[in-house]
């Protein structure tokens, strides 16, 4: 395996059991004086994912609280690899076991690199730091560390994996079945910043805050960037994907090579809708992956984030559960939290 890079970056549901044989071990290490209610909700955040991820891997993070930009409730920041994109398809597809996986890495692009349309770079063809796409060819991949983890492509450690902090600014209820209307359901907020964690982070991100001072060679796609798609970028080819920010074209999460949307994508901070593209587009409860979270609202887990989960390398269970998904009725939500944030 060829690493680029390591380091911290910024009825028929009866046939289903909600519980998996195994399980993600969260090892939560708090900073000193982080309260009991805290650590438990780490652990009750830890458990809703593992509802359906039952991979035996373990995770350590980091966990604590500290003065934050106003309005961020809370932020993570993972070890991250650049494992070569060949390396990246051979895990997925070593691990496929649903319908969502068989299909999403069957649309993947073949060969030793990956075609995506991209913008805002110095090398932009169009013009430096133009918003005009262009296609770009790269041939790694970025992974949170977890994400490497859960593939095979980092092995077991005693290193931090990740941190996440959250704004000692904010009221928060620990009590994740009854969250009162003038607090943030903190348990609900945990499990999104640990969805960063698992993976749930977009490369776009990049390109939308350092306003063309890079070429686009520097910027990899993140995991979920390879399922990341427009009508335009598969207009360019089969399984072309969207690497860029901004407006022009809504960017949606697909698992047959971009023919059906799944779920739509925050389009950047910046340079598109305000939100961080690390989060599913604001205000269409599609998940606690989206990017904010308000006053006594619970925050679920929804089918759209375990089937983004589910592509991205993690084994649902049982899988695959079709009756489990439907019948559970999740309460999708926006959650929040930007690529390792969240805002009221």
């Amino acid at each position: 395996m060829t690493n680029r890079f390591l380091g911290p970056f910024l009825a028929g549901a009866l046939l289903c059991s909600p519980f998996p044989a195994s399980a993600i071990y969260f090892n939560f290490e708090p900073d000193p004086g982080t309260s009991q209610d805290a650590i438990n909700g780490f652990v009750q955040a830890g458990n809703l994912w593992n509802v359906w991820l039952g991979d035996n891997i373990t995770l350590n993070i980091e966990i604590g609280f500290t003065a934050l930009d106003p309005g961020i409730i809370g932020q993570t920041s993972s070890s991250w690899l650049g494992p070569s994109y060949s390396e990246v398809v051979s895990a997925l597809q070593s691990h496929a076991t649903s319908p969502d996986d068989f299909s999403a890495y069957g649309n993947l692009q073949s060969g030793s690199s990956y075609s995506r349309l991209i913008n805002y770079t110095s090398n932009n063809p169009n013009g430096p730091n133009s918003s005009i796409p262009y296609v770009d060819t790269m041939d790694w991949v970025g992974l949170t560390a977890a994400n490497a983890k859960v593939l095979g492509l980092l092995g077991p450690s005693l290193n931090t994996d990740a941190r996440i902090v959250f704004s000692s600014s904010f009221s928060f209820a620990f009590d994740h079945a009854s969250v009162d209307p003038f607090s943030i359901d903190f348990v609900g907020a945990a499990a999104h910043e640990i969805g960063h964690v698992l993976g749930f982070v977009s490369g776009v991100d990049d390109i939308d805050t350092m306003g063309g001072a890079q070429p686009g060679t520097n910027f990899s796609s993140n995991m979920i960037d390879l399922f990341r798609y427009s009508t335009n970028s598969i207009a360019y080819g089969s399984g072309v994907t969207d690497y860029t920010a901004g407006n022009a074209y809504p960017k949606y999460f697909s698992v047959d090579g971009g023919t059906n949307a799944i779920a739509q994508f925050a389009a950047g901070k910046v340079l598109g809708d305000g939100q961080q593209a690390s989060h599913w587009k604001d205000g269409l409860n599609l998940g606690i992956m989206g990017p904010t979270a308000g006053y006594g609202q619970t925050l679920n887990i929804s089918t759209n984030d375990v089937r983004a989960m589910d592509v991205i390398g993690y084994t649902l269970v049982p899988e695959p559960c079709t009756a489990q998904l439907i019948f559970t009725g999740f309460a999708a939500c926006a959650a929040a939290l930007g690529a390792r944030r969240r805002r009221t």
